[in-house]
């Protein structure tokens, strides 16, 4: 599929590419916080603990979309899971 003539790279003017990258984490938001809701009664202690830091990487990742210059904005595009990074928004 990566090969297929129909997949062509768009590029977007800055402030579209926020916002795209802000929908992209709204969306991912919404469903972990979906999932999350289904442990509310099963296992309170578990919620509460995972509800906290939910909110807490949500303002970070609000933070983030808020502050980070452009350049941090297309780093942040291409991290995965298999290595930790903290990017400054100062």
């Amino acid at each position: 599929m990566a090969d297929s003539p129909d997949n062509e790279t768009i590029q977007l003017p800055i402030a579209k590419y926020r916002q795209l990258v802000a929908v992209r984490y709204l969306n991912a938001s919404e469903a972990f916080f979906n999932g999350l809701k289904q442990q509310q009664g099963k296992n309170d202690f578990h919620f509460l603990v995972t509800m906290r830091s939910f909110i807490e990487y949500t303002r970070r990742g609000i933070w983030f979309l808020v502050w980070s210059v452009d350049h941090e904005l297309e780093i942040a595009e291409q991290l995965t899971f298999e290595r930790a990074r903290e990017v400054r928004v100062w």
